[in-house]
């Protein structure tokens, strides 16, 4: 089979023996008796979790390099991919063979139909399960929701990273960042290294009092873990072990540098030894797809899964290191998310703003183009406003109101991204699309 019939065939077996509810339905007991059937797979392996509301797969994927740079195999489970299902399950930074992948499916689809599972939860058992065939050191594992009760908090991981907290998947987790602090904070395990980049006194205190409880050592960035950014986005680093200087990241923003910080410190707190050449030349190597992505430099077009306020805010925040004359916004949003407080952040440095929607996600929504226009034309009047659904026309529109000189920025939605990133690979430059 070829490529794209593998990627269906997979993305079928992950799927369609799920019982659908009318929302996510968030436990842990399923995929532990999942994986014990499956003969527990994430034992043949150290891991790592990932968890926070922003920042999870760039750490992630920092700490990858920094591992595979110091000689070990490692497997780096993703979500959700962007273009392929492999990027949920990356070796040393490369993506699955699909015709690996389809073979472990055909081979554990009995259990997946058994258990009744979630494609979440199958793809994370699908992605250990090609870790333990690949004889993997260790294994990187973002959450998708949440801390307490996302399927990533069945495995015992050796060490957790804390990377942010903000307003998201309010709906599940809690109205309040003390609520949703409380069940990210909730995968602390018993005699864990924790890292925590969390900056709220009131969020760090509450990690304190955890960790207190069970026996686990936390380092907490600006407090055990210190580190430096120069005007020209270079960072060092200072470790209760080690100080680290001249290190840079491909990708931009400061945002970024907490995200490969944190990944320094858990590695190291591992017992990793970080030779500076070998670290240098691990974190200027990281790039994802969507995350703040350069995908043309005339007009300058970034591509940012950018979904929640903060996430937009840091987005924004980054734009000042490339010089351009205007500003187009093009946005996606998933229903059911904080509008308004999106719309303020994304739309208050626009000279454009063109709304569309993204293809239906299993049980993700996108947010009426419509509704966002009517939105953001009451909040900000004077702004020049479009409204396309069909994603790959707002593409075209975003280019016939572009110059050389402007930027245009793809955000709001992961799943936008995803078919931004589809589009682009088939056809590029995009404006000639049909």
């Amino acid at each position: 089979m070829q490529d794209w019939q593998l990627e269906s065939q997979i993305i079928e077996k992950l799927s369609s023996h799920h019982v659908r509810h009318s929302g996510v339905e968030l436990r842990l007991d399923r995929i532990s008796k999942l994986l014990q059937a499956l003969g527990s797979p994430d034992q043949s392996f150290k891991s790592v979790h990932i968890v926070g509301t922003s920042g999870k797969g760039s750490t992630a994927a920092f700490l990858s390099s920094i591992l595979s740079h110091a000689g070990y195999l490692v497997g780096m489970h993703l979500s959700p991919h962007v273009v392929s299902i492999g990027e949920r399950s990356q070796i040393n930074g490369s993506l699955a063979s699909l015709q690996d992948l389809y073979e472990i499916c055909l081979a554990t689809e009995k259990k997946f139909q058994d258990f009744q599972s979630s494609f979440f939860e199958n793809s994370l058992a699908l992605a250990l399960c090609y870790f333990k065939q690949k004889q993997c050191d260790w294994a990187i594992l973002e959450a998708g929701v949440g801390g307490r009760f996302d399927a990533t908090n069945a495995i015992d991981s050796e060490a957790l990273v804390l990377t942010t907290v903000g307003l998201d998947h309010t709906e599940l987790l809690g109205d309040t960042l003390e609520e949703i602090a409380d069940d990210k904070s909730d995968a602390i395990k018993s005699g864990q290294v924790v890292t925590s980049g969390w900056l709220q006194k009131k969020m760090q205190q509450l990690v304190n009092v955890k960790c207190q409880k069970l026996g686990s050592q936390v380092y907490h960035l600006g407090q055990q873990v210190q580190y430096q950014i120069a005007d020209d986005q270079s960072f060092s680093v200072q470790t209760p072990l080690n100080e680290y200087e001249g290190l840079k990241t491909a990708m931009l923003g400061d945002f970024q540098i907490r995200n490969a910080v944190c990944a320094i410190s858990v590695a190291e707190q591992l017992g990793i030894v970080l030779k500076p050449e070998l670290l240098k030349k691990s974190l200027i190597q990281v790039t994802l797809p969507a995350r703040m992505e350069c995908l043309l430099r005339h007009p300058i077009v970034i591509l940012d899964g950018a979904h929640n306020p903060d996430k937009v805010r840091a987005s924004f925040q980054t734009l000042h290191h490339y010089n351009y004359q205007k500003l187009i916004v093009v946005m996606a949003l998933k229903a059911g998310k904080n509008t308004d407080a999106l719309l303020q952040e994304a739309l208050q440095a626009a000279d454009v703003a063109i709304f569309t929607e993204f293809a239906p996600k299993g049980l993700w929504q996108c947010q009426s183009a419509s509704t966002l226009q009517r939105l953001a034309q009451q909040a900000f009047p004077k702004l020049t406003i479009y409204e396309e659904p069909r994603v790959k026309h707002a593409i075209n529109l975003a280019f016939k109101q572009a110059t050389d000189s402007d930027l245009i920025l793809f955000c709001g939605s992961m799943y936008f991204a995803s078919d931004v990133k589809s589009l682009w690979k088939k056809q590029s430059p995009i404006q000639t699309l049909p």
